[in-house]
């Protein structure tokens, strides 16, 4: 196998749309696109308003408007070897650490890492998970998945049934979470 070592992209580049692109990589997953093209779905674990690159994406669709974590899509030709684009998956979340795939490869979950809400500055509570769709072309809504629970969360991955598992990572206390859900595929 060939590989490469060469860095797609880097903290601090600037993005087709003129954005700089966060630091703070973290947890990511790759899904078919259309043709044979790849996407990379990957998390940015970002908190601090005062980041030295901080994190874009259209106000509207953030959850939080002063969340400096978010999720990007990047989508790569692998035959040509090269990336096509990427853009702003979702945004106005915080602390974006790891994720997991949906029911079906779908999409990404991405999880945050952090309780902080009002009291801590944010405008809205956070640690929820968030739903990321593979197939989209451009900034989706942040939405959290409220069912799941809010807390320090590390991951979230679907069985092939729909069921949601979860982890815990608050330093002090772990657990692990199974959400069953009424309707295999509806988290609400």
């Amino acid at each position: 196998k060939e590989f490469s070592t060469v860095p797609i992209t880097k903290t601090g580049e600037r993005l087709g749309d003129g954005l700089l692109l966060p630091s703070r990589h973290d947890s990511m997953a790759v899904f078919e696109g259309p043709g044979r093209s790849l996407r990379l779905i990957r998390n940015h674990e970002v908190s601090s308003r005062s980041a030295p690159f901080p994190v874009p994406g259209p106000a509207a669709k953030k959850y939080d408007v002063l969340g400096t974590g978010r999720c990007m899509t990047l989508a790569f030709d692998p035959q040509r070897k090269r990336l096509v684009r990427q853009f702003v998956s979702i945004a106005g979340t915080i602390n974006n650490c790891s994720g997991g795939w949906s029911r079906g490869n779908t999409g990404w979950f991405t999880c945050e890492e952090n309780v902080s809400g009002v009291n801590q500055g944010y405008d809205k509570p956070h640690g929820y998970t968030f739903f990321v769709p593979a197939g989209a072309n451009s900034t989706v809504n942040a939405v959290p998945i409220k069912a799941l629970g809010r807390f320090d969360k590390e991951a979230a991955v679907a069985d092939s049934r729909g069921v949601i598992y979860q982890t815990e990572d608050d330093g002090n206390t772990s657990g692990f979470y199974r959400f069953v859900p009424d309707v295999p595929g509806n988290l609400a």
